[in-house]
């Protein structure tokens, strides 16, 4: 019984996944892939999970309105850290990031509570390390000054 419960879960977290991507429009994996490397500044390989990723965080991160105050600072942290991204685009791949974990507590309250609240507990624990990430790397450059 266990087992169906898991398979059924995993059957509707991937037509969930599924039905987001065609609601957000997200390109195809051949589409992300060539523009990916043409962009791309290293030889380091891209996976298909990251490419997708990066998809949802870009339409997120049109939909995502940050106040003044946040944006002007997210600005300069950026600059300072070397990162070439706008805070919105920062902001929502954060989220989805912390998105892609919280998905897993779908199946996972179908087993146990307990590992469902888990799960969302660590999705969260991603999402506030991940927006924390680019004074780590300010106060990393600081350091080594």
């Amino acid at each position: 019984m266990i087992v169906l419960q898991i398979i059924i879960g995993v059957i509707a977290a991937v037509g969930v996944g599924f039905l987001l991507a065609d609601l957000m429009k997200i390109p195809s994996l051949k589409a992300s892939k060539a523009a990916n490397s043409v962009g791309r500044k290293g030889k380091k390989k891209t996976g298909v999970i990251e490419l997708y990723r990066r998809d949802f965080a870009t339409k997120l991160a049109g939909k995502l309105h940050l106040n003044e105050f946040k944006r002007a600072n997210l600005v300069i942290d950026l600059r300072t850290a070397n990162m070439e991204i706008t805070p919105e685009q920062y902001m929502a791949d954060a989220i989805v990031k912390a998105i892609m974990i919280g998905i897993l507590a779908i199946p996972a309250f179908f087993i146990s509570v307990f590992f469902g609240f888990l799960i969302l507990g660590i999705a969260l624990f991603v999402y506030f390390s991940e927006s924390k990430k680019v004074t780590r790397k300010i106060r990393q450059k600081r350091a080594n000054i």
